[in-house]
């Protein structure tokens, strides 16, 4: 059976093996422009053994001055004479990471080791700064290798192509002009929603699922308000839905869908439409002793099959309120995000996560199975129409990352694709990084980010944090807060004023998670850059490697941030351009209205220190 130009040899999917069949025609040409291979696997980390003793005397001279001194160390290095890139990245590893040392000796680095996966992208970042050093011009990949083990929880979705759009929610506060707010995803995904008919199938993996809460944003059919209702009239005209949904613990049951609600719409359908629309509830498996459930299924994606063509989006907008602009004055505050509309090839690889998460989990469902429903049936994926492989559809160059973990300590993830990600973005990155998330919780990533400016001297950093919060007022949310304030710290004390700037945005809650290197790479979807998203929920992101598409999505993205057109900035006038923005708006916070674009303004994070508390540290922070 074909499934979306993979091969399945089970159509049950859990326990099929796809190899991937070999590229042709555009797809081929696309993959071979920019050569995604040379990956680092794990069991090649630290590939000849490391010894002090056999450094050359002015490299040994510069290691025993530590950490600080990398750069001079791996300049000497190649000095001397070492061109192997691997060679390099050791000498940068045992550097920064001297307890690994035993008698001058380095520990390799171990699948079993508690810190694998952050000593993995450490390791391959320095591979990727060691061989930019040596040939500023040389090749640099953003994409995993892939890994075809037909298990879910393994397995690695090849690099592919498609065609990517991004849709931006929020508010542009207009300045002299009138306000102006934005919800293109939610507008797209309607529309698309709308064309569906007969034997189509809607396939949504959600964090929280509250559709009777979000009104449509365009007109729709008549009689028709919300999402719930135009779901329900979808069902009843045959379209086949399908929606995975996350559940919570205790700790976080005001996260829950309502599944009163939800019931309610899925009854008041006729008996005969009531099977078209099913859902699942599911539990993420890790969990703490007195804590429960810790981890979450945090993905946001939906996939459309309409005679065949597919559509999906992906990022960071569940439906629920208060996403959309009804719900947004009820919180004091503007949600802002990005998500993604997606064609092309790379579709079929959301639809075939879909599956296997469904086939996965629709046994283990903590909602009850309605009485009119059918059983949960085993889905299966069709093949791609011809237009799926059209040329227009896959002009980029495209691949899903996930995280998967089945636990809470090292030896429970299963995926950290986009942890791996995230590295070798920035590892290619050499004029500039642009972040936006809603939290960035991870010291670490700023310990690579700070690598990379001291290795591109003139790479600048502009990072877009949130101060406004849905988080519940508890420790959990304060050993949060404090990681944030460390991994800020890390990057203030580590990349010079001049090239580094952090800003928020004014009563908005920054809800984005995307992440820019130069006009060339772009990863955005569910992930946090926090613990959580990175090592324990289970996330889907999307790592677009293509100088237009980079270039398009950030110029609309800063273009509504900023409120004024940015098409032609010179990378060395960014953070100056910016800061007048930022400045300005400043001046405006008692009239947020005359402020204009999503209200940037300067952000000092030290001013939000939290607290450090040893349960957090266990339960991987929230």
């Amino acid at each position: 059976m074909k499934v979306c130009a993979r091969d399945l040899e089970s159509p049950f999917l859990e326990a099929a093996a796809w190899p991937a069949e070999p590229a042709t025609g555009q797809e081929a040409r696309l993959l071979q422009e920019t050569p995604y291979g040379g990956a680092v696997d794990a069991d090649s980390l630290i590939e000849a053994e490391f010894r002090t003793d056999r450094l050359p005397a002015a490299v040994r001279q510069q290691f025993n001055l530590g950490p600080a001194a990398w750069r001079t160390a791996v300049t000497a290095a190649i000095s001397a004479g070492i061109r192997n890139p691997s060679d390099l990245a050791n000498l940068m590893f045992f550097m920064q990471d001297a307890q690994r040392l035993r008698s001058g000796v380095g520990k390799p680095i171990a699948v079993g080791d508690a810190d694998f996966h952050k000593a993995r992208a450490e390791w391959n970042l320095y591979r990727s700064i060691a061989t930019g050093m040596l040939d500023p011009r040389a090749a640099c990949s953003v994409f995993l290798p892939a890994a075809g083990t037909g298990n879910y929880e393994t397995y690695v979705a090849a690099p592919t192509t498609g065609r990517i759009t991004l849709l931006l929610n929020g508010r542009d506060s207009g300045g002299s002009a009138a306000t102006v707010d934005h919800a293109e995803a939610f507008d797209s995904m309607q529309k698309a929603v709308e064309s569906l008919g007969r034997n189509d199938t809607l396939y949504l993996s959600t964090w929280q699922f509250k559709p009777f809460t979000v009104e449509l944003t365009t007109p729709g059919p008549p009689g028709m308000k919300n999402w719930g209702e135009l779901l329900t009239n979808k069902a009843r005209e045959g379209v086949k839905i399908r929606i995975i949904m996350s559940d919570f613990s205790s700790r976080a049951a005001g996260f829950k869908s309502d599944l009163t609600a939800l019931q309610g719409l899925v009854t008041a359908l006729p008996q005969a439409a009531r099977d078209n629309f099913k859902y699942i509830v599911s539990m993420h498996s890790a969990r703490v002793l007195l804590f429960g459930e810790v981890g979450t299924h945090h993905q946001k994606f939906m996939v459309l099959r309409r005679r065949g063509v597919l559509t999906g989006y992906c990022g960071g907008l569940d439906l629920a309120a208060p996403r959309s602009p009804a719900s947004w004055n009820a919180n004091g505050w503007i949600w802002h995000d990005v998500h993604a509309k997606l064609e092309g090839l790379i579709v079929c690889d959301l639809e075939r996560e879909f599956v296997l998460r469904w086939n996965r989990e629709k046994g283990s469902s903590t909602a009850p199975k309605l009485a009119d429903w059918k059983d949960y049936e085993t889905l299966t994926v069709a093949s791609p129409v011809a237009i799926n492989k059209a040329r227009d559809r896959n002009v980029q160059r495209i691949q899903m990352q996930r995280t998967v973990a089945v636990g809470i300590a090292g030896s429970d993830i299963r995926r950290d694709d986009i942890w791996q990600g995230y590295f070798r973005l920035i590892g290619c990155a050499k004029q500039f990084l642009y972040l936006e998330n809603q939290y960035f919780r991870e010291p670490q990533l700023a310990d690579a980010i700070v690598k990379q400016t001291q290795a591109r001297t003139d790479l600048i950093v502009i990072v877009v944090a949130s101060t406004e919060s849905d988080d519940p007022s508890n420790q959990l949310t304060e050993h949060g807060r404090a990681l944030q304030h460390e991994f800020f710290l890390r990057l203030l004390n580590g990349i010079p004023a001049a090239r580094l700037r952090i800003y928020t945005m004014f009563k908005r809650l920054v809800h984005s998670k995307i992440i820019f290197a130069d006009d060339r790479a772009v990863s955005m979807g569910s992930a946090n850059a926090n613990p959580r998203g990175f090592f324990l929920d289970s996330e889907l992101n999307l790592m677009v490697d293509d100088v237009s598409a980079a270039r398009t999505a950030r110029q609309r993205l800063w273009s509504h941030n900023l409120g004024v057109s940015v098409a032609g900035w010179a990378v060395a006038d960014f953070i100056a351009r910016w800061d007048s923005v930022a400045k300005a708006n400043e001046k405006l916070t008692a009239t947020p209205e005359a402020m204009t674009g999503e209200g940037v303004i300067p952000h000092d994070p030290r001013t939000i220190r939290g607290n450090r508390h040893p349960i957090a540290d266990v339960l991987t922070e929230t």
